[in-house]
């Protein structure tokens, strides 16, 4: 996988419903974005996420890996919770220039 949405493999993924915002009562975000989940089982594999965010007016900084400011910038976020206790957890933020930012989080 390449991150390239129309290869065979994320056709097959589906598409999750658009999101909600959960600090607004549920409302509908301002524009759709949705998500496609693939897994690799195999010894090599991994968790693959692709996101598609309708946005008009898209921008980012050039900034560098796990810029601390990078929240404040428009990232689509994963949070990885394998226990689902929501007290720790994974966190990945990625900008619409492929800058990541990630950190395990203990609350």
């Amino acid at each position: 996988l390449d991150g390239r949405l129309d290869e065979p493999a994320w056709a097959a993924a589906g598409r999750t419903e658009p999101f909600l915002e959960n600090l607004s009562g549920g409302a509908a975000t301002r524009g759709a974005t949705r998500a496609r989940v693939l897994w690799d089982p195999s010894a090599e594999g991994g968790l693959y996420v692709a996101f598609e965010v309708e946005d008009r007016d898209v921008w980012a900084r050039d900034t560098f890996r796990d810029d601390v400011w990078l929240p404040n910038d428009e990232v689509v976020e994963l949070f990885l919770d394998d226990g689902g206790d929501e007290v720790t957890y994974y966190e990945v933020e990625v900008s619409p220039k492929n800058v990541v930012y990630d950190l395990f989080c203990l609350i």
